[in-house]
């Protein structure tokens, strides 16, 4: 399997794979169901797992395969040929493996809006983001941010991304119901998206187990 991995990136390398072309794959999914028993063993809730054993087998081995194939090749290690996955699951009957390699779709980050892609600049510029009004109506808080430098089709898919909840905020707009980005004099509203609050756990101290 490992081999037939390194034919099909060989392909797509010329013969010549090198370190900064990785990752070379998106993901290696290896799935194994087995019929391998747990052992329990008499200290504590320690278990016994051949399963468990060979997800690290699994993991370890498709590493040091392609660190030892970047030194055959280009005298420098590949530690990033992609996600290795083991996907080990329990299961009566015959032993069964199956490996899928996927693709990466796009070799670079992009945003894509409306299945068209927003074309960055090759070249990094100075972007202008600052907060322009803060308005209360219907008893909640709404900002509207003005950001310059930038298409208005990125920042309609960042809007998008940030009222699902899917980017990083420096800030936290808790305190706002709603956010309003403004480029190139086009508005995109978006609702802020609510921290779920934490859940409370009242322990007495004989419901808490200490490992000594």
């Amino acid at each position: 399997m490992l081999p037939s991995c390194r034919s099909w990136i060989e392909e797509r390398t010329n013969g010549k794979p090198t370190k900064a072309q990785q990752p070379f794959f998106a993901q290696m999914q290896l799935e194994i169901t087995a019929s391998e028993p747990d052992e329990r063993l008499a200290s504590r809730n320690d278990l016994l797992s051949s399963l468990d054993a060979l997800h690290e087998d699994l993991y370890f081995a498709g590493a040091d395969y392609f660190k030892n194939y970047g030194l055959d090749v280009h005298g420098e290690m590949f530690e990033e040929p992609g996600l290795i996955l083991p996907i080990v699951q329990k299961k009566a009957g015959k032993p069964q493996f199956k490996v899928t390699l996927l693709e990466q779709m796009k070799k670079e980050p992009q945003i894509v809006v409306k299945g068209k892609q927003a074309v960055y600049p090759p070249e990094r510029r100075k972007i202008n983001c600052y907060l322009q009004s803060i308005h209360y109506g219907s008893q909640s808080l709404a900002a509207t941010i003005q950001i310059e430098g930038v298409q208005a089709e990125v920042v309609e898919a960042y809007a998008s991304l940030f009222g699902k909840g899917l980017v990083g905020q420096d800030y936290d707009f808790h305190l706002y119901k709603q956010l309003i980005f403004q480029a190139e004099g086009q508005r995109f509203m978006v609702d802020v998206p609510q921290k779920a609050p934490e859940a409370v756990q009242d322990l007495t101290i004989d419901q808490i187990e200490f490992i000594s």
